[in-house]
């Protein structure tokens, strides 16, 4: 891994306080696995060629992102331990192209979304 939810996936295995890995503001971006097979395929169909930008960016802090982890592995009062930001880490990713952000706070939607871009078990 590396993914964030592996390392809870693991914590959540283990028994052991969850780590809300840096700042909970933090925010971080997804797009959807239905979003990018339909980017790919358009493009085969219209023969795009070149950078291909995915619509839409679906955007959440990572206490969201974690709200939706619990959701989807209902997980209830969890205990958590808060990281502060790494030396030199940002707290939003920049973003290098014009893209259309969906900015999702409800933890259901996270998980849904979550559930289709990794495929959850």
């Amino acid at each position: 891994g590396g993914s964030v939810l592996d390392i809870w996936e693991s914590q959540r295995a283990a028994g052991v306080p969850f780590t809300v890995v840096t700042n909970p503001g933090c925010k971080r971006y997804f797009v959807s696995l239905r979003d990018m097979a339909q980017m790919v395929w358009d493009a085969v169909l219209h023969g795009t060629t070149g950078i291909l930008y995915p619509k839409p960016i679906y955007e959440m802090t990572i206490k969201g992102l974690f709200d939706g982890f619990c959701v989807l592995s209902n997980i209830t009062n969890p205990t958590v331990a808060d990281i502060p930001l790494w030396e030199g880490e940002k707290l939003t990713e920049d973003l290098d192209f014009k893209a259309t952000v969906t900015s999702l706070t409800d933890p259901a939607q996270v998980a849904e979304l979550l559930r289709e871009a990794v495929m959850w078990k």
